[in-house]
Formats: C-alpha cells, structure tokens, sequence
C-alpha cells in the first residue's frame, strides 16, 4: 500500500466512528402538548424542571410521563427512537405515524 491509501483508510475509519459514536438524549415529558414543540421536553428525568428543552432527534430515548399526553401533528420524521411510555401517560397518534 501507498502513504495515500493509509490515508484515505484512516480518514474513513475516523468518519464511520465519528457516526457511530454519537450519543442519544434522554427526553422526558414536561408538560401536555404536541411532540414538535420544544418545551414539552426536558433533560429532567423527573419531568418537574424544563431543562434543554428541545424535540427528541435520531436515536433518543423518550420517556411520556404520567398524567402527560403528547399529540402527533404529523407523522414523525426523525427514526430510532427508544419510546416508552410510563402508565398514565398517553401518545395519540391521531392520523399519524411514529
């Protein structure tokens, strides 16, 4: 192999881990309210303090507390989430899909 080959092997070696290592978000519901609304999330595992309020990216986990229901208003784009919904909570799809 050529010094140029060694390159291109660990520049792609540094960019499939690069893609590989991002880390998921914990959400948890904060509040009622649509899932694309940024403030019905929080980092709080608790759900009681609105803490980096954001909607869940790729691969997050997202947690729906109870006494909590978040609407869809339109399918879901994002994908790989780890859902779970606590007894109580409610996710209503309406027409769409997650």
């Amino acid at each position: 192999m050529h010094f140029k080959d060694y390159k291109v092997i660990i520049f792609l070696s540094v960019f499939v881990f690069s893609l590989t290592s991002a880390k998921a978000l914990s959400y948890y519901t904060y509040q009622s309210g649509n899932w694309s609304t940024p403030n019905v999330w929080t980092t709080d595992p608790s759900g009681t303090t609105l803490v980096s309020p954001a909607v869940p990216g790729n691969g997050d986990n997202v947690t729906i507390l109870n006494g909590i229901t978040v609407t869809l208003t339109g399918n879901v784009a994002t994908t790989t989430h780890v859902l779970t919904i606590n007894s109580g909570g409610i996710l209503n799809l309406a027409t769409f899909t997650f």
